[in-house]
């Protein structure tokens, strides 16, 4: 084979295996999951009591008590591994909400294990 011919055959074989290569790269790229973020940095918890009185007063909001359990439940699924919890006892002290005395006694601080969740209050 004459050299010119070994060379073009050696470039083109070249160019096909980088070419494959370049494909597969892609193909793997595609096929792996997109990274977990290392944090959630917008979650609440609400209390029993809470949950109750966002569902019966106005503005009136379906909302399911959520503990840290639960939280931490939700980030483990979704490979997520810590969260800030932000306070939601603002809500107990909206005008449009009516609260009797037991209510507001039981507005509760609820937290999780610290290596997991920061919690945010308000005072």
């Amino acid at each position: 084979m004459p050299m010119m011919q070994t060379r073009r055959v050696s470039a083109v074989a070249l160019a096909l295996g980088w070419l494959a290569f370049v494909q597969a790269a892609e193909q793997e790229r595609r096929d792996t999951a997109p990274a977990a973020p290392l944090a959630d940095y917008h979650q609440h918890l609400f209390s029993p009591e809470l949950a109750e009185l966002m569902t019966t007063t106005p503005p009136v909001t379906a909302v399911k008590p959520r503990t840290a359990a639960d939280l931490i439940e939700q980030l483990d699924a979704a490979g997520i591994k810590r969260a800030v919890v932000l306070s939601t006892a603002y809500i107990f002290e909206q005008p449009s909400r009516t609260l009797t005395t037991p209510q507001r006694n039981s507005n509760a601080t609820m937290t999780g294990p610290a290596n997991r969740s920061h919690s945010f209050q308000t005072v």
